[in-house]
């Protein structure tokens, strides 16, 4: 694999990873708009997601 491939793939890689955490966000904030989570539950979930 040239270097150039492996960068590609890190770049997917990481925009991968970053839109998996977007989703797991929304979904937190919808759970906590309905009531379901605290803010301070959200908070921690969120700051375990962007860790």
């Amino acid at each position: 694999m040239t270097k150039q491939e492996a960068d590609y793939q890190d770049c997917v890689r990481q925009t991968t990873r970053i839109q998996s955490q977007a989703a797991e966000l929304i979904k937190l904030a919808q759970l906590r708009d309905d009531g379901d989570l605290s803010e301070a539950e959200f908070q921690n979930a969120k700051s375990n997601i962007l860790t």
